[in-house]
């Protein structure tokens, strides 16, 4: 089921509209995402390019347990 909303949102982000998504699949929702945020007690601890977040050590340690 949540492939298959993802790839409903992949089709409405084509059309040029943006999709704000809350997801607990971090890894799955940051590979297609243009742009992610990490937040910490409700405030933004960090923005980038949604692959570019899969790199950051912080967003590693605290939500891929890795």
């Amino acid at each position: 089921m949540t492939r298959a909303i993802f790839k409903g949102m992949r089709r409405i982000n084509q059309q040029g509209l943006t999709v704000r998504l809350m997801e607990q699949k971090v890894g799955f929702a940051l590979k297609v995402s243009h742009r992610g945020c990490a937040l910490d007690s409700g405030r933004i601890k960090m923005s980038a390019g949604g692959r570019g977040l899969l790199r950051e050590d912080y967003l590693r340690r605290a939500y891929l347990a890795v």
